[in-house]
């Protein structure tokens, strides 16, 4: 083999594993980002709702924030009150689900907990965000989310298939 071949074999074999490994430092940037922005989103929006709750702890209250959440189906919203019991929730949630539901917010106690949880392989994990309700210092309820990160998903098939057109 002629040494021009070789060089230009050398050549496209050292672009090609640029591309590919630029397209992965890519995708994790674009993943970390993604995922602190929606934690912060998430954060967010627990305490905005929990700031209207706690000073109007009504029913009305409680149901104009379930009717805030229903914007999209990509999350779950539940309130719970202080023995997990569901007072109200943006969807219905099968009850094995609720069951993972509960566990989870029964760890919160008395602080905040936002988490990533693993629910599909090969998947960014969904955002769980638990808050308690407290009224003159006791805990009477907790406000929970499960927010897919399908959107990031739906945007990184479609960079994949644009890519290999």
């Amino acid at each position: 083999m002629k040494l021009s071949t070789k060089l230009i074999i050398l050549v496209f074999v050292s672009s090609l594993i640029g591309i590919v490994s630029m397209s992965v430092a890519f995708y994790q940037v674009s993943k970390t980002f993604y995922k602190n922005q929606l934690q912060q989103d998430i954060e967010f929006r627990m305490q905005a709702h929990l700031d209207v709750i706690e000073d109007d702890f009504s029913h009305h209250t409680l149901h104009h924030v379930v009717l805030m959440e229903k914007r999209g189906s990509e999350s779950s919203f539940i309130i719970f009150d202080q023995n997990f019991g569901v007072i109200d929730h943006s969807y219905p949630i099968d009850s094995e689900r609720l069951i993972f539901y509960r566990d989870w917010v029964s760890q919160v106690g008395t602080s905040k907990k936002t988490e990533f949880v693993e629910t599909v392989a090969h998947h960014i994990p969904h955002i769980w965000a638990a808050v308690p309700i407290k009224q003159n210092a006791a805990v009477v309820g907790y406000l929970f989310i499960d927010q897919d990160t399908g959107e990031f998903e739906q945007a990184k098939s479609q960079l994949l298939f644009i890519r290999s057109l």
